[in-house]
C-alpha cells in the first residue's frame, strides 16, 4: 500500500509542476504528502488491531483464567478459561467487583490489588477461590500491573491456575512417602542408609532407639558411636572394601547382632550403603542351648554308665573295709591306714552320687511357697560347716518380694550348693549374706536373690563364665558338678544365675526366678 501512495504522488506532482509553476507545484505536492500520511496511520492502526486480535485469541484459548481488574478493583476483563474455572461468564462479572474471593479473604484481596497498583509483581502458590457453586477451589496466582504509554498504571492482570490435580498427586506422594516411612520403621532389624561418603541419609525407628532416640540424621556420622556396639562393628563394615557380613557380640547388652551391607547406585554420585543389622540373640542361644543339650546328653549317658559301673565294686570295697574294722578293732597300727581307706571311699561315694545326680533328669513338683522356706532349709544345711569356721549365715527377704511356684525339694539345693561355695572361700568369722529382692523390667517380674561372701571372689573374668560349666572348679579335690546342677536347677524353674566379683573383694551368685504369683506371702496366710 505504502508504494502506491508513493507511485500516486510522484505522478500527480509531475502532472502539476509544468502548467502552475512552482507555487501551485509546492500547494500540490503538500496535499499529496498529507494523503499519504493518513494513509500510513491507517496501515499502524490496521496491525495494533491485528496484533489485538492474534492476543485476544492467544489469551482466550489459554488453559489458565486470566482476568483484568481497573483501578476500582471491578473486573474489565474475564477469559473463557475463567468461565470454564469458576463457572461465572463473561457478562455476568465485567463491571463488577470479582465474585470469586471467599468473605473471609476480602482485605486481603483488597491488599494485594493495592501492592500491584502500586507496581508490584506479585506471586502465590496457594491461595482459595470460590466457584459458582459455592465450592472452594485450589489456585495459585500470579498478579501485574497494566501500564499505559504514559507509565501510569490502569488497572491489574491476573492469571489463576487451578492446582487441584496438583495438590491432588503432592498427597498421594505424601501418602506413598508416609506409607514407605511407616513399613520403614516397623521392621525390627536396624536399618541405616548412607551416602557414598558416610553420610547418614536415613535412619528407621530400630536405628533411632538404638542410637538414644531424638537423633536427627542431617550430618551424623556413625563415627561418633563407635565406641559401641553394633555401630563399632559397622564402621568397620564400612571401611573394608571386601566384607559384606559379620556377626557381632554385644557385651554390654548381651546381644548378637548379625551386620550386611548392601550397595546400591550405578554411579559413584547416586550410590547408597544400606545397613542392616539384625538381633539374632535368641538364635544364637538356642543354637547354644542345642549343642549344649546335645553335649550334656552325650555326657551324662557317659557318666551314668561310669558311676553304675564303678558303683557296685565301691560296694564291695566299702563292705571289706567294714569288715576289716570289725575284725582289727582299735589296731593304732591300723588305724591311720584305715582312716585314709574310709575317706577315700567317702569321697568316692558322694562323687558317684553327684555323677548319678547330674545325670539323672528331673521332675519338677512346683508349688506355692515362700523364698524364706528355701532360704531357711539351705541354711539349716549348712550351719554345721559354717559353725567350724565361726561363719555367720544371715538371709533378709524384701517386703515386695511375693510367693514363687517352686519345687521346694531341688531349690533349695541350688541356695546349699551357693553357699557351702562361699563357706569354702571365706575368711574365718566372717558373714555369708542371702538377700532376695522384686525385680520389674520389660521381659516380666522377677524375684533376685543373692548369695554375698567377703573371700577372694572369681578371679579373672574367664572364671565366672566357666564357673557353671561341669566338672570345672577351683576347689581342691573339687567334683565340679555343684554349680552345674544347680544351673540346671535354675533353668528348669525358668530362671537365670550368674556369678561376679564383688567390689573390693568377695564374690556374688545372682539367681533371677520369674515371679507368677503377685500376693505376698502376708496376702496369702
Amino acid at each position: 500500500m505504502t508504494s502506491t501512495v508513493l507511485g500516486s504522488s510522484y505522478i500527480i506532482s509531475r502532472s502539476l509542476l509544468q502548467p502552475l509553476g512552482l507555487l501551485a507545484a509546492g500547494v500540490a505536492w503538500g496535499a499529496v504528502v498529507g494523503y499519504w500520511w493518513s494513509a500510513k496511520k491507517l496501515q499502524v492502526r490496521a496491525k495494533e488491531l491485528s496484533t489485538a486480535a492474534a492476543s485476544d485469541a492467544v489469551i482466550g484459548s489459554s488453559s489458565a483464567a486470566i482476568v483484568a481488574l481497573s483501578e476500582t478493583g471491578t473486573v474489565t476483563y474475564w477469559n473463557a478459561a475463567a468461565e470454564r474455572m469458576f463457572g461465572f461468564s463473561a457478562t455476568q462479572v465485567i463491571g463488577r467487583e470479582c465474585p470469586i474471593v471467599p468473605l473471609d479473604l476480602r482485605e486481603e484481596h483488597k491488599e494485594l490489588v493495592g501492592r500491584v497498583l502500586r507496581g508490584e509483581t506479585i506471586h502465590v502458590t496457594q491461595l482459595v477461590r470460590v466457584c459458582r457453586d459455592g465450592t472452594l477451589l485450589p489456585v495459585s496466582l500470579d498478579a501485574a500491573p497494566i501500564r499505559e504509554r504514559d507509565g501510569h498504571i490502569s488497572g491489574i492482570v491476573v492469571v489463576l491456575v487451578d492446582m487441584t490435580q496438583c495438590f491432588r498427586s503432592c498427597e498421594a506422594q505424601l501418602k506413598s512417602a508416609e506409607d514407605w516411612q511407616q513399613t520403614f520403621d516397623s521392621v525390627q532389624s536396624v536399618i541405616v542408609i548412607l551416602d557414598a561418603q558416610g553420610r547418614v541419609l536415613r535412619l528407621n525407628r530400630p536405628a533411632i532407639t538404638l542410637l538414644g532416640g531424638c537423633v536427627d540424621p542431617q550430618g551424623l556420622r556413625l563415627s561418633d558411636f563407635e565406641h559401641k556396639e553394633p555401630w563399632r562393628s559397622i564402621v568397620q563394615l564400612l571401611a573394608a572394601p571386601d566384607l559384606q557380613h559379620l556377626q557381632v557380640f554385644d557385651k554390654e547388652r548381651d546381644t548378637t547382632w548379625d551386620v550386611s551391607l548392601i550397595v546400591a547406585g550405578s554411579s559413584a554420585a547416586e550410590q547408597r550403603k544400606i545397613v542392616v543389622a539384625r538381633d539374632v540373640t535368641r538364635v544364637v542361644k538356642l543354637q547354644e542351648s542345642l549343642q549344649k543339650n546335645e553335649y550334656l546328653m552325650a555326657l551324662g549317658s557317659l557318666v551314668a554308665a561310669v558311676a553304675h559301673q564303678v558303683r557296685n565294686p565301691l560296694f564291695s570295697i566299702s563292705a571289706t573295709l567294714d569288715a576289716l574294722e570289725a575284725r582289727i578293732g582299735e589296731n593304732a597300727a591300723y588305724t591311720r591306714h584305715l582312716t585314709i581307706l574310709r575317706e577315700s571311699v567317702t569321697r568316692m561315694a558322694k562323687l558317684m552320687h553327684h555323677l548319678l545326680d547330674y545325670s539323672r533328669p528331673y521332675e519338677l513338683r512346683k508349688i506355692e511357697t515362700s523364698l524364706d522356706r528355701v532360704f531357711a532349709e539351705a541354711v539349716a544345711a549348712c550351719r554345721s560347716s559354717a559353725a567350724r569356721k565361726g561363719i555367720a549365715i544371715r538371709y533378709e527377704i524384701s517386703q515386695r518380694v511375693g510367693l514363687i511356684e517352686a519345687d521346694v525339694t531341688h531349690l533349695p539345693e541350688v541356695f546349699q550348693i551357693a553357699v557351702e561355695n562361699a563357706i569354702h572361700f571365706s575368711p574365718d568369722g566372717s558373714s555369708i549374706w542371702l538377700r532376695a529382692s522384686r525385680e520389674d523390667d520389660g521381659s516380666g517380674s522377677w524375684v533376685r536373690c543373692t548369695v554375698e561372701d567377703s573371700g577372694p571372689g572369681f578371679g579373672e573374668t574367664a572364671d565366672s563364665e566357666r564357673i557353671f560349666d561341669p566338672f570345672f572348679s577351683k576347689r581342691p579335690h573339687g567334683i565340679g558338678l555343684g554349680l552345674a546342677v544347680a544351673k540346671r536347677i535354675v533353668e528348669l524353674h525358668g530362671g537365670k544365675i550368674s556369678a561376679e566379683n564383688r567390689t573390693p573383694t568377695g564374690a556374688r551368685i545372682t539367681v533371677r526366678i520369674p515371679v507368677r504369683q503377685v500376693r505376698t506371702a502376708r496376702e496369702a496366710c
